[in-house]
């Protein structure tokens, strides 16, 4: 998922554990850029609470645990300080502001530690998820810029993509580097906690093969096996139950076997998929496509969701989100098993940003909350135990 758009600095992107999609900004000349987070209600979508920024937010992570949302946020100019603006999901309430001189990249929270990772630049910082309070920062020896970050809670360990080909694993409670992995390059990391294995997506530079799965042993970080697929694969999704991952391969989705490595199943989608999300309870994925990603499509064709039956391999429904007269295009989207609600964002041509609410099992379009004119949606995410949906966006103001 390294398809990017820059707005302002930073970057516009798409949930689940790495850095995503964003939204071009139409027009000769730039407009001045703000931020604002709202809070809902996950059962029905009501805005609890909404507080506007000076900066720009472009990722979330929540800590369940404490009831703690991690917001990264950057000046709209480019210039000064970052920020990690927390909040308390239930309430929006502000807990801390900590302040960073390097972009930030990534954020994940790892709720068996009280650790929140943050890539700060060629830095992973680790912060203290109840107090918030800064640890020394761990210097990572990468080539690049890191790109995205995963955590396996039950084995206390973050696997960081670190821009250049390789894959680091860190302690997930002291950020101690424990193992590096050079894989290529990486796309998007997936974390199978029952098979103790984690799965990367991404190109084999080494070997002149660009496309392949490689799986490794998420105690120790060190590879265990790999498999080519067809195309350029763009995301990944885990589904635990099933003991299955699915990765993007061109416009097919792969179904591959979390404890080999090996491609069992796959499904065609008709239009460029390059974001996923699960359901594990329900047995589903959901994928999010867009034209814009296809050289092959028509750029004005809208982008829509597709629900997967992970049993069965066939599409449930496929729907456009927003209103389909304006070409919306779903840029990021996050899952509450609780109330079965898929909540994805979009932006149509127009600059009118919206969330779109789907049945989680049917794939059904249920209603669009709060549409906000000039606001583009950076991030979402949920946090099923204060049943409150967490979404940010980038708000236009020329």
């Amino acid at each position: 998922m390294r398809r990017t758009r820059r707005v302002g600095y930073g970057l516009l992107v798409a949930l689940l554990v790495v850095p995503g999609h964003g939204h071009a900004v139409l027009g000769d000349t730039a407009p001045m850029l703000s931020g604002q987070v709202r809070v809902l209600a996950s059962s029905s979508g009501a805005l609890q609470t909404r507080r506007l920024t000076d900066q720009v937010p472009s990722a979330v992570a929540i800590d369940a645990r404490t009831g703690r949302a991690f917001i990264l946020m950057y000046p709209a100019d480019g210039t000064g300080p970052r920020h990690i603006l927390v909040i308390a999901t239930r309430t929006g309430a502000l807990v801390h502001t900590v302040a960073l001189a390097e972009p930030l990249n990534a954020v994940v929270a790892v709720t068996t530690t009280n650790r929140v990772l943050v890539a700060d630049g060629r830095t992973i910082r680790l912060l203290d998820s109840q107090t918030g309070a800064l640890l020394p920062p761990i210097v990572l020896a990468c080539h690049g810029i890191p790109q995205g970050l995963a955590a396996a809670p039950l084995f206390r360990r973050v696997f960081v993509d670190c821009g250049d080909g390789s894959l680091t694993t860190l302690d997930a409670e002291t950020g101690v580097v424990l193992h590096s992995s050079n894989l290529g390059g990486a796309l998007t990391i997936a974390v199978h906690e029952r098979t103790g294995h984690v799965l990367v997506v991404g190109r084999d530079i080494n070997t002149g093969r660009p496309l392949v799965v490689s799986m490794l042993d998420a105690a120790t970080g060190g590879v265990l096996h790999r498999s080519y697929l067809r195309r350029m694969p763009h995301g990944g999704a885990i589904d635990a139950r099933a003991e299955h991952v699915f990765a993007i391969d061109g416009n097919i989705i792969d179904m591959i076997d979390a404890s080999t490595g090996r491609i069992e199943r796959s499904v065609r989608v008709s239009i460029h998929p390059w974001s996923l999300a699960e359901s594990t309870e329900l047995g589903r994925v959901y994928v999010l496509t867009g034209a814009y990603f296809d050289a092959d499509s028509d750029p004005n064709e809208p982008g829509t969701v597709s629900t997967l039956d992970i049993h069965t391999s066939t599409i449930v429904r496929s729907v456009t989100p927003g209103k389909a007269a304006f070409e919306p295009s779903p840029s990021a989207i996050a899952v509450d098993p609780g109330t079965k609600r898929v909540w994805v964002l979009s932006t149509d041509v127009h600059r009118f940003g919206g969330v779109s609410v789907l049945n989680a099992d049917t794939g059904a379009m249920l209603y669009t909350v709060h549409p906000v004119r000039d606001a583009l949606p950076a991030a979402i995410a949920v946090d099923s135990q204060a049943k409150r949906v967490i979404e940010a966006d980038v708000v236009l103001k020329g």
